[in-house]
């Protein structure tokens, strides 16, 4: 993965949130406060899933691609728009589960 270090530090990151929140517990800190960082954690961790999800749509939409070229050496009928997809494929605005960014 490209990002595999950007990854790993958000995970370290929400790994010392998770040691804050247990120190505030232990501290009978406010339960609003305590919220607000398993709120902070919560959206960290749906970013890093998100991401590995990215990561491996965009993988599996290269190899695709890589097939339809190897299938389709440009002289079959498809050849324009597999051509087309190749050359469009660094630009397309990926994000989790498919939904556009």
């Amino acid at each position: 993965m490209e990002n595999i270090n950007e990854i790993k530090k958000r995970l370290h990151h929400i790994k010392g949130q998770l040691d804050g929140v247990e120190k505030m517990m232990g501290n009978k800190r406010n339960p609003n406060d305590i919220l607000t960082q398993f709120k902070a954690i919560e959206g960290a961790l749906q970013k890093a899933i998100y991401d590995v999800l990215d990561e491996n749509l965009r993988k599996e939409l290269a190899e695709r691609i890589a097939r339809m070229v190897d299938t389709c050496p440009g002289n079959c009928q498809d050849a324009p728009a597999i051509q087309q997809l190749k050359n469009d494929f660094p630009k397309l605005p990926f994000c989790a589960l498919g939904r556009l960014k």
